[in-house]
């Protein structure tokens, strides 16, 4: 970018929809895992399309929690885990939407990407692994048990570098 283009970066779903930019002001404008925030995500693309200006260029990038994979003994009590991961979410499939948000609010080459990153280092997700667990408890998806169970399962995996987790972000792009 050189130094007249001008680009505005969103991560605050409190003032998505309200941007101080003029309209046509900006080049481009960037929302980093900011749409699975949003329970109304069309004000949020509304103000996108007002503050660029013809030509600009529109990028997403976010978690689509519906799409991560986990390798397991028992990949059914996995996917209920990572519904209780995805409950803590507003929104937690809205990147699968907004290609055709963009479309609808009159966005053009709209492109979707999907940008995956491969974890076999269980330290790096212990933590969001029970916050998952204990999500899916609080939501009555499974048992106190499951979860700790469950728990074991993948730290006993990554002692033994066997563990798998696959976390697809999905990249949307767009010209005004």
């Amino acid at each position: 970018m050189d130094a007249q283009e001008s680009s505005v970066e969103v991560t605050d779903p409190e003032k998505s929809a309200d941007l101080p930019d003029a309209d046509g002001s900006v080049d481009s404008y960037h929302a980093h895992r900011l749409f699975h925030q949003l329970e109304d995500p069309v004000p949020t693309v509304a103000e996108a399309y007002r503050v660029l200006r013809p030509g600009g260029r529109f990028t997403a990038r976010g978690p689509d929690f519906g799409f991560l994979l986990m390798d397991s003994s028992d990949q059914d009590l996995t996917d209920v885990v990572l519904l209780g991961l995805e409950s803590r979410s507003v929104a937690p499939r809205a990147m699968r939407t907004l290609r055709d948000l963009l479309l609808d609010a009159g966005f053009r080459d709209v492109e979707v990407v999907v940008d995956s990153a491969v974890v076999t280092d269980h330290a790096v997700l212990a933590e969001r692994l029970i916050t998952a667990a204990d999500a899916a408890v609080q939501k009555a998806l499974i048992t106190r048990a499951d979860a700790d169970g469950w728990l074991a399962e993948q730290a006993k995996r990554g002692r033994h570098d066997r563990f798998l987790a696959i976390l697809p972000t999905l990249v949307v792009s767009a010209l005004r």
